[in-house]
């Protein structure tokens, strides 16, 4: 047999069979081509062309049904994605790390909303930001999602996204609340804000509890609690006193720091990042105050924990501090008598020696809010 008949028998005996790419049936047997021939046979011209286009028309027919199951199998994939993160799946949303029996925010929690008002799923928006990050988005253009030459009508994936509570530069604690009103300081919602944890964005902060505990619900997760927290911050270094540009916990800056970026050195042992420092974080957790009055980080401070807790590289050995275990609480138009005294936890990027993995305030009550405290989500596995 010649090669032009050895080919056309290979064809043949190709198409016959049907097609199974990962357990798809992606075409039944073909249609023979339109001329057959055998060893010593010849085709003419317009033979070939016939058998040409028929093969071709073939292979055509096979690129739609792949890229159908290839579309199938996408929708599959986010489908198992979601029963995975699902409770008792035992499975980490890709945003979230496992410590011991629940899952926990990576990174300190930043709120989002999808400008077309669907639900904000973390693992796409963190694509998003990366191709944003990537095409040379600011920060400012990421925390509006908009770039004007990257918005036109087949815009990036984040032209549909944008971020609340950390507008860039934000220095004082009104003006870093620029949550809407229908996502009030109260937390009764009428529009839905979302919390994941996303890499290479400033964290949201100014958020009362409430506001804080409604954005983690809105995304299939709580508020962590306080011995969750506790369990997730074990192992990081606490470096005292530091700006954090060396990549250790930011503890004495004028300002957040990027959540992923240069945070090598303040990682727990679980894989939780800037649990100490950069931001104060909502915990689960009211205490019911006392008669003493005190600023957040001010006044009624004690150091209970034992000498061995201080850190290592403590210059001037202090312990971490607790802020008010026993005294009013502070709410945003001074001390609130009989209000009780929501926790948060770990220190600030301004708490310098007083932050830490036992530092815990229990000064703000719920409904205050300060551009220094922010939070962290968990959920079960």
């Amino acid at each position: 047999m010649n090669s032009r008949h050895a080919s056309k028998a290979i064809w043949l005996s190709w198409f016959a069979m049907p097609i199974i790419i990962g357990g798809f049936v992606l075409a039944e047997p073909f249609d023979p081509v339109p001329h057959e021939f055998h060893e010593q046979s010849a085709l003419s011209a317009s033979q070939m062309n016939a058998n040409f286009a028929a093969l071709t028309a073939d292979l055509n027919a096979l690129r739609t049904e792949l890229d159908a199951a290839k579309s199938e199998n996408t929708a599959l994939n986010e489908r198992v994605s979601e029963l995975e993160a699902a409770p008792g799946s035992g499975v980490c949303p890709s945003d979230m790390v496992p410590v011991g029996d629940f899952c926990v925010d990576r990174y300190e929690a930043s709120l989002w909303v999808r400008k077309d008002g669907q639900k904000v799923v973390c693992s796409e928006l963190q694509e998003a930001i990366d191709e944003a990050l990537s095409a040379g988005w600011s920060t400012s253009e990421v925390y509006l999602g908009f770039k004007a030459s990257d918005c036109g009508e087949s815009g990036k994936k984040l032209c549909n996204y944008k971020q609340y509570g950390s507008p860039i530069g934000c220095s004082t604690h009104d003006g870093c609340d620029d949550y809407p009103q229908t996502f009030p300081d109260s937390g009764n919602w009428t529009t839905p804000i979302y919390s994941c944890a996303i890499s290479g964005v400033e964290p949201s902060r100014s958020m009362t509890w409430f506001q804080a505990q409604q954005a983690c619900g809105l995304s299939d997760r709580r508020l962590i609690t306080n011995a969750e927290w506790q369990l997730a911050v074990a192992g990081t270094v606490d470096p005292s006193d530091t700006d954090g540009a060396d990549g250790r916990c930011r503890t004495h800056a004028d300002n957040v720091r990027r959540t992923g970026v240069g945070t090598e050195l303040c990682v727990s042992s679980w894989g939780v990042e800037d649990a100490i420092g950069n931001l104060w974080e909502w915990v689960d957790l009211w205490f019911q105050a006392g008669p003493t009055s005190a600023g957040f980080t001010q006044g009624a401070g004690q150091r209970p924990w034992p000498s061995d807790y201080v850190p290592t590289d403590a210059s001037d050995g202090t312990r971490d501090k607790t802020y008010n275990v026993n005294g009013a609480a502070e709410d945003r138009d001074g001390q609130a008598f009989g209000a009780p005294a929501a926790i948060a936890r770990g220190g600030a990027f301004d708490s310098v020696d007083n932050a830490g993995a036992f530092t815990l305030s229990a000064n703000p009550s719920p409904a205050y809010l300060l551009r220094t405290v922010g939070a962290r989500c968990a959920k079960s596995r």
